[in-house]
């Protein structure tokens, strides 16, 4: 198999974005000469020891690339012996939309693109001229590109994936549930503040069924320029509620798998996943664990649902409720859920399975590298 280029942000930690983390995974998940990374002038973490890199970037980068940085990637793609076959991992701007395509064609070479979100544009066939395949992460994303005029023979739907994880000691569980004052059931809430991220329907519904045994934990990194004001206004709606005492705001997590293993059920009825991968790791750890998931029907999360992962419900308040009391109430159905989200986490999920759907990609396009 031809050697691939993986054209992203730098992969370097801290490892807390879902790009990232995504194509760290997959090199991790392939053989060390199959890929190269662009990383920052240092040596890759494990578990990437082995894996062929290029330094040329100088910041490690957030969550866009920084002008420098991209200046110094475009210079590179441009003018640098480059490998067979290219790959690039990132959603695109209208700034950026035509740079895959512009390097596809200068340069002559294969190339695949993955679209860990949905972009805010169609991308149409100008934008895909040289441009082998568009790897999606749900049907969600993949039937609103057809819809905004993608070509639909360009678009292929590749299930995100995650590394194994080990469980969390028994005492980080307790550690985590006395930290957050748990009680008998837990809801925890593990996404972004925003316009349609979820937080607001979730705080409605659990308002709706909340009894004296329940706590509903919101965990939300701070992120984007609103998420203080958001996260203020958020604190005074549970007041307004009354369930101020029953709510914890979970800014930062020390041990996130320790929380969702807590959990009874992990809730992420969010409509907008915005700078997100479609279906968030978060949820793919949780399934991992065995855990209930309620998603919104109509947002990308809700592939789980398709195939029994998870539950969708419609994305009103008392929609949710209704779902989120029928497994608060029942340790059995929360059982069958979670026994089948971790199978299906398992079998469509792992990052050994996308190594394999990876490579052959790869070999078919090094065919006419």
């Amino acid at each position: 198999m031809s050697r691939v280029l993986v054209v992203s942000k730098a992969i370097a930690p801290p490892f807390a974005d879902g790009t990232r983390n995504l194509v760290r995974d997959l090199a991790a998940a392939l053989e060390p000469g199959e890929l190269e990374l662009l990383t920052p002038r240092a040596a890759l973490p494990p578990p990437l020891t082995e894996i062929p890199h290029r330094a040329i970037y100088r910041g490690r980068g957030d969550h866009a690339l920084g002008r420098g940085d991209a200046a110094r990637l475009l210079a590179h793609l441009m003018l640098a012996p480059l490998p067979p076959i290219l790959h690039w991992f990132f959603t695109p701007s209208r700034a950026s939309a035509r740079l895959p395509s512009l390097i596809a064609r200068l340069r002559r070479r294969p190339t695949v693109w993955t679209l860990p979100s949905a972009p805010r544009m169609a991308l149409s066939a100008a934008h895909l001229v040289g441009i082998d395949r568009v790897l999606v992460l749900s049907t969600h994303t993949r039937e609103r590109l057809i819809r905004g005029g993608t070509p639909e023979d360009r678009l292929q739907v590749m299930q995100p994936w995650l590394a194994p994880l080990p469980a969390p000691s028994a005492a980080a569980i307790e550690a985590t549930r006395i930290a957050l004052g748990l009680r008998l059931r837990t809801t925890v809430f593990c996404g972004d503040l925003g316009p349609g991220r979820g937080h607001d329907l979730s705080l409605e519904a659990f308002a709706k069924i909340a009894t004296a045994d329940d706590v509903l934990v919101i965990a939300a990194r701070p992120k984007g320029e609103h998420a203080r004001a958001c996260r203020a206004a958020l604190v005074e709606r549970t007041r307004a509620l009354g369930i101020g005492a029953q709510v914890r705001m979970a800014d930062t997590v020390p041990d996130m798998r320790a929380l969702l293993a807590a959990a009874d059920v992990v809730l992420l009825p969010a409509t907008n996943l915005e700078a997100k991968v479609d279906v968030p790791l978060v949820l793919l750890e949780a399934l991992a664990l065995g855990r209930a998931v309620l998603v919104a029907e109509g947002a990308p999360p809700a592939d789980l649902a398709r195939r029994g992962a998870a539950i969708a419900a419609p994305a009103e308040a008392a929609m949710i409720a209704s779902a989120l009391r029928s497994l608060l109430d029942s340790k059995e159905a929360r059982a069958e859920l979670g026994a089948k989200g971790r199978e299906v986490g398992l079998r469509d999920h792992a990052a050994s399975v996308a190594a394999e759907a990876h490579r052959a990609l790869y070999r078919s396009l090094s065919r006419r590298a």
